[in-house]
């Protein structure tokens, strides 16, 4: 079932206008070249491939688990406990000429799926970033969504749990795991 809820989360992002199409534009808007009337392209971006560079390690030792990883269904790499009830990441990491409206648009996408909770923006890590807590379809816990930006590349972090984590844990948990990931890129 919580598989199924984060699968949800990441598909409402995706409703609400924050996942691109092959008719998206990038962060630099395809600006025009005057003299030449031409359109320029957004530069190819090397996307990190999160579970070849974040270990599960890495990943236990900020969630204070043993946790296993593995690509999920939209290649985001979940890592996940024995324990379905307890706090488990999913890091993805996308071009931002791929997300429809880009970093904004993401951010707009994510602080609305996400009900009761706070939006806070982090400084100093990677070229932007930003939390969002709150309950995911009227649940009781609390649950984590951020993304940082470095580069050309959005790098997302969702924490899911069902164990009562208070939300000021998730916020460190995951402010921990957009440091390591920045650091990474």
């Amino acid at each position: 079932m919580r598989r199924g809820i984060a699968v949800s989360a990441v598909l409402m992002v995706c409703v609400l206008g924050a996942c691109g199409g092959s008719g998206s534009s990038g962060s630099d808007g395809g600006a025009g070249d005057a003299k030449s009337g031409t359109t320029s392209k957004p530069k190819d971006v090397k996307v990190m491939d999160v579970c070849g560079t974040i270990s599960a390690g890495e990943v236990g030792t900020v969630l204070g688990a043993t946790v296993t990883s593995k690509v999920g269904p939209f290649d985001a790499c979940e890592y996940s406990q024995e324990d379905a009830r307890a706090t488990s990441a999913a890091i993805d990491a996308q071009s931002l000429a791929d997300l429809g409206g880009g970093y904004e648009a993401y951010k707009s996408g994510t602080s609305a799926t996400l009900t009761g909770g706070d939006t806070v923006d982090l400084d100093g890590v990677g070229d932007k970033a930003f939390i969002v807590t709150g309950s995911l379809g009227g649940g009781s816990n609390t649950q984590l969504q951020g993304a940082v930006v470095i580069g050309g590349q959005l790098v997302s972090v969702n924490l899911t749990q069902a164990s009562g984590v208070e939300a000021s844990v998730l916020v460190d948990q995951a402010t921990q795991l957009l440091k390591l990931v920045a650091a990474k890129a």
